[in-house]
């Protein structure tokens, strides 16, 4: 369990993180205040063993797509998974009566078992919500709390052990017709012969995967 930071931030500590709100609207001790109780209820609301919404997730999915940065958006209580979003903006915070809520923007949402997490460590997640000045252009405060990060895996990969986190990922069609350019088209690679694909393979220690 975390120990919850008080106080964590002053005026000056916390304009780092949000000079456009400062130019435009001046940060206050009254954004301050708000930012540091929110620090406290979320951190006072993190646990190692049972992943709350707030937390961030590291998620593979069947594709091999790694995502350092996901974030466990909502929890659904009607089956007791939970959302996640792949790529999240920065999220808009709420206290609830157990924790915080979330308006989360960004995509893609997934709902997985929270059971099939595991803990990795400790880190810091990004979050804001509306400064002294109400709900207006760059009237968004933002602060960071120690949050749980986790992993999650989607069973029955595709790929084997290869992720984007240390490989690059290209998708090519093979074209054996007269009128063909390439011999191997993707999106942002082609090889022309069979000969430049293989020298390809052999440089970059590629493995082939068949396709659709």
């Amino acid at each position: 369990m975390l120990q919850a930071t008080k106080n964590k931030y002053t005026v000056e500590t916390l304009k780092p993180l949000n000079i456009l709100y400062d130019h435009k609207h001046w940060l206050t001790q009254q954004d301050v205040d708000m930012a540091n109780g929110y620090v406290e209820l979320i951190e006072r609301t993190r646990s190692e063993k049972i992943p709350q919404v707030g937390d961030r997730l590291i998620y593979v999915d069947r594709y091999g797509k790694y995502y350092g940065n996901a974030l466990i958006e909502k929890r659904k209580n009607t089956d007791g998974l939970i959302s996640i979003c792949e790529i999240p903006y920065v999220p808009f915070i709420w206290e609830e009566y157990d924790g915080i809520g979330l308006s989360v923007s960004g995509g893609s949402f997934h709902h997985i078992d929270p059971r099939q997490l595991k803990f990795v460590r400790w880190t810091e997640g990004v979050f804001q919500d509306w400064g002294n000045c109400g709900a207006c252009a760059n009237g968004a405060v933002a602060f960071t709390a120690r949050v749980p990060l986790w992993s999650y895996s989607e069973p029955d990969p595709l790929y084997g052990d290869f992720t984007t986190e240390t490989w690059r990922q290209y998708y090519l069609t093979k074209n054996t017709g007269p009128d063909a350019r390439n011999l191997y088209q993707g999106y942002d690679i082609a090889f022309r012969t069979e000969d430049d694909f293989q020298q390809f393979l052999k440089d970059y220690e590629g493995t082939v995967f068949k396709g659709n």
